[in-house]
Parts: structure tokens; C-alpha cells; sequence
């Protein structure tokens, strides 16, 4: 009689791909924090919905370590609010990039509800 090796019921399981993870990135829409002190005013027949906006770090922001500057072309918009910047900036910070669209302009409200901005992560191919 031959020896014969223990059959087992439990399987290892595959390693995980842990090289090229898939991440997903979900943003809330907001208003553009400080129109009023910027460029804004000045583009507002040329800020029209589905243009693109450049987001920029500014760490040394005395108001705000966390800040992050909006730009159409050369000319600054304002800045994602506050309470709303920390996660994008966190993805600026490690070299992620992420750009907004204008959704909703309308310049008859409040200087703060002005322009909304929807971010999305631009991908590489």
C-alpha cells in the first residue's frame, strides 16, 4: 500500500494584486470660497458650465494649511471652501490630479454661491 498525502479541504487564497490597486475617488460639489477677491468677477462672460478648473496646492496659506487655489487659465477663481478641501488636497499632495467643472453659475445670488464646481480625478491612459 502506497503512502498517501493528506487531502486537504481548506484552500490558500490568491494574493491580492496589491501593485495597481483600483481606487475610487467620490467628491461633493461646492461653491467657490472668496469669488469676490479674485479674477472671477472680471471672467464672467468667459466662466460658462462645462469648462474646466485647475486645482492648486497653496500649503503656505497663513488662513488654511490645507488650501487649494481654483484657476481658469491664469486666472484665479477663488478656493475650494475649507470645510470641503482636506481630501482633495490630500490627493494633490501626493501628486493625484484633480480638476473640477463648472456646473452652475449664477451671478445675481451671494458672492459664495456664485460658481459651483464639480471635481473629478483626471486618469491617465
Amino acid at each position: 500500500m502506497k503512502d498517501s498525502k493528506p487531502f486537504s479541504l481548506f484552500f490558500k487564497p490568491k494574493k491580492k494584486n496589491t501593485r495597481n490597486p483600483k481606487r475610487h475617488y467620490f467628491f461633493e460639489e461646492f461653491y467657490v470660497a472668496g469669488y469676490r477677491h479674485y479674477d472671477g468677477h472680471q471672467l464672467e462672460e468667459t466662466i460658462l458650465e462645462g469648462k474646466t478648473v485647475d486645482f492648486k496646492r497653496e500649503p503656505k496659506n497663513p488662513h488654511d494649511s490645507k488650501a487649494v487655489e481654483l484657476f481658469l487659465g491664469r486666472k484665479k477663481l477663488g478656493y475650494i471652501p475649507q470645510t470641503e478641501n482636506k481630501a482633495i488636497a490630500k490627493l494633490l499632495d501626493q501628486g493625484v490630479r484633480v480638476r473640477g467643472v463648472i456646473g452652475k453659475r449664477n451671478y445675481d445670488d451671494r458672492p459664495n454661491k456664485k460658481i459651483k464646481i464639480t471635481p473629478f480625478k483626471e486618469t491617465t491612459h
